[in-house]
């Protein structure tokens, strides 16, 4: 195992650790006690914790129900950003439908990045909650665009907003077409 291997280890445990300490902050609503109107917003005030403070918050109220998830998280075994998705799914469609899934998301948490857990549990939440699909399907589907159109020196602009599953294919299109960099390439993955 490598330092770096193992700083990103102590670095969940950590993040674990915070969400378990939230997780009683929020349920005694102390944010109110000094003066935030919610655990999320006490984070972004009092902590300066920006756009993880959704996640955390999510991610300690839900965690309870996910006990297996919950275990792997304080030991290092998957990161936040994998917790995170499971706790939206399980905050969507309650954490007992996820009885039967948790072990099949846990693998996936310990074996894939976290965008395909996002995928997965987008995918399973609609197999899950057939009411709640078809409104945020349809707020997805509302919010979505895709521009693209040529610069005056001949170059393509493109600038729009997918749903996951498409943004996915995206992404994943575009990095495969990506050209391996030069072993002298100074531009970053976005510049290529």
């Amino acid at each position: 195992v490598t330092r770096m291997e193992q700083l990103v280890r102590l670095r969940a445990m950590v993040d674990a650790a915070l969400v378990e300490q939230l997780a009683v902050f929020d349920a005694r609503a102390a944010a109110r006690y000094d003066g935030q109107t919610s655990t999320q917003a006490w984070l972004r005030a009092r902590l300066r914790i920006g756009g993880q403070a959704g996640d955390l918050v999510r991610v300690a109220r839900q965690l309870s129900g996910l006990p297996q998830l919950a275990k792997a998280f304080a030991a290092g075994d998957i990161s936040l950003e994998h917790a995170a998705p499971v706790a939206k799914l399980a905050s969507a469609v309650g954490a007992e439908p996820l009885a039967d899934y948790e072990p099949i998301l846990l693998e996936l948490a310990r074996t894939a990045p976290p965008v395909k857990l996002r995928v997965a549990c987008e995918h399973l939440r609609q197999l899950l909650d057939s009411d709640g699909d078809e409104s945020e399907a349809a707020r997805q589907r509302r919010q979505r665009y895709l521009a693209a159109g040529r610069t005056i020196d001949g170059m393509v602009h493109l600038q729009g907003l997918l749903d996951p599953v498409a943004g996915e294919t995206v992404l994943t299109a575009l990095q495969a077409a990506m050209p391996v960099p030069a072993e002298y390439e100074e531009r970053s993955p976005a510049q290529r």
